[in-house]
């Protein structure tokens, strides 16, 4: 028979019980709890002869260090698993916990029609696709809702599917970390037990704070062989949570990620890293197969930015902060985030695309320099000139540059921004310590912006050098050979007392002939 807490409300105090130990002793479980009676029980094969038979009473905790389970179960006769095949047969627990999901807008998807079989060379191959498809969607929804069993075998995890390559999902498998344990007692009448799960083995969640979850707990009891059907989340009870559960202690950037959007989630951690957008597909219309995802597309948002500069006890980074779906290429926004001891003290939206962006971030580098009353940082990166990469050059990459100021407050200003095509490639950074030097002199000192290599020199191979006099004062420059115009292009960037804004002396060289 098959006895579930179906009550109709239930409401969690705050935090664990003092001095807990899961040890199958109940000493520590001092609120009330769920009792389960013959009223409660889904029939099965035999009904219940009475509380002897089968009765139970249950508590639950859930706090930031995980979610505790305890139970004391009346059982004439106990028959506990004795090896896998058994486990979910024989006597034991289970508990069905869902969180707060992402909103995951299934695409539309054309029907596996003639000639063209929605662009697939076959009926057949055209319907293994649309499985597919819809496999992958019942991935995503079942990343909400865990299935635990509880036994004398220890803790088991049933309802994750195995995250599939072909997903090309941004995590991998969560198995169940080792913190997770259970331990049970036989007792005269029956047994006790105690659960307990880290936050690592919790299923995802859109919400954060955490201020409600739905649950349902089974008592597995071997008098008879029912047949199990598989819990549905519409039938789990809500559990409300008289503090709501923050696991995000050092920061609370995923409440800044997730606030006010339905279509973001995180997975449960000590300290969260990450959180997950679900992106829609580009247009409301039909959409046709993509060789390169599956579709919504999830991609992370990472929580901690990529660090660009510190100064007089602020921190700048870039954190991605939206992402979004353009002709099946994955589009970032970026924001850069002032922080003083964790604490966001100002933000402001990166103006340059920097669409290609590096494991570390998207900014290749980045130079500073004090200028009252803060420290100005120069950042630089590629991107495309457009992500759609049509035309004859939609995908040419373009170096950007922009300068941001950052005071002792966190206020991030914007003071420069410019990008120099793909005719220009590579592109030199000048420092001001290259005022009034001559290239090629000084072609070892000119660092190629483009580089993944660190402090790799500029090297370019379409033209021979000529003498080019830098300027003899400017904050930075960039320069490089366009092979249009057969010239060298050298900008200089001043700053202007008088402007209160950096100005701009472009300058061109022809190049030697050949």
């Amino acid at each position: 028979m098959l006895a579930a807490v179906l009550a109709a409300s239930l409401a969690l105090p705050a935090g664990l019980p003092p001095g807990l130990q899961i040890d199958g002793d109940l000493a520590e479980w001092s609120s009330r709890p769920v009792t389960i009676e013959q009223f409660h029980q889904v029939a099965g094969a035999h009904r219940v002869a009475g509380d002897a038979d089968f009765s139970a009473r249950v508590w639950m905790a859930f706090t930031r260090e995980g979610l505790a389970l305890a139970g004391e179960v009346r059982d004439h006769h106990v028959l506990f698993p004795t090896g896998e095949k058994d486990r979910l047969s024989a006597d034991h627990v289970e508990l069905w916990l869902a969180f707060p999901e992402a909103k995951i807008r299934a695409p539309k998807v054309k029907d596996c029609a003639p000639p063209h079989w929605n662009d697939r060379p076959s009926q057949a191959d055209c319907q293994a696709w649309r499985k597919d498809q819809a496999a992958y969607l019942s991935f995503l929804h079942r990343l909400f809702v865990r299935q635990y069993s509880f036994s004398p075998l220890g803790v088991a995890e049933h309802s994750q599917g195995a995250v599939l390559d072909a997903f090309r999902l941004p995590f991998g498998p969560r198995p169940l970390p080792a913190e997770a344990r259970t331990v049970f007692r036989e007792i005269t009448d029956g047994y006790t037990f105690e659960a307990f799960l880290p936050p690592a083995a919790l299923p995802a969640s859109a919400q954060t704070p955490l201020q409600w979850v739905s649950a349902l707990v089974d008592f597995v009891d071997n008098d008879d062989s029912s047949r199990r059907r598989f819990a549905d989340r519409s039938t789990f009870q809500t559990v409300k949570l008289t503090e709501p559960v923050l696991f995000d202690s050092r920061m609370p950037r995923a409440v800044r990620s997730l606030a006010g959007r339905t279509d973001r989630f995180f997975f449960p951690a000590a300290e969260l890293n990450s959180v997950y957008a679900v992106v829609p597909p580009d247009g409301e219309g039909d959409w046709v197969w993509g060789e390169k995802h599956h579709q919504p597309v999830v991609a992370e948002m990472p929580l901690i930015g990529q660090p660009l500069a510190s100064w007089n006890g602020v921190t700048l980074e870039v954190l991605t902060t939206k992402i979004i779906q353009i002709e099946n290429e994955i589009v970032p926004s970026y924001t850069l985030v002032a922080s003083r001891h964790g604490a966001i003290v100002g933000t402001r939206a990166l103006s340059s695309n920097c669409g290609y962006p590096e494991p570390a971030g998207p900014i290749l580098s980045t130079v500073t320099w004090e200028r009252p009353p803060g420290l100005h940082v120069a950042l630089f990166c590629m991107s495309p000139q457009g992500f759609a990469s049509h035309g004859s050059c939609g995908s040419c990459e373009v170096t950007e540059a922009e300068v941001v100021s950052m005071d002792a407050s966190g206020k991030i200003g914007r003071m420069f921004s410019g990008n120099w095509e793909a005719a220009g490639e590579p592109v030199a950074f000048l420092g001001a310590v290259l005022a009034g030097t001559t290239f090629p002199a000084n072609r070892d000192r000119l660092r190629d912006l483009g580089s993944k290599e660190e402090d790799k020199p500029a090297e370019w191979d379409e033209a021979a050098p000529v003498r080019v006099p830098f300027r003899k004062r400017f904050d930075f420059g960039f320069f490089y050979w366009d092979r249009f115009s057969k010239s060298w292009i050298a900008d200089f960037i001043t700053w202007s007392p008088a402007k209160k804004a950096y100005v701009t002396v472009h300058q061109q060289f022809p190049g030697a002939p050949r």
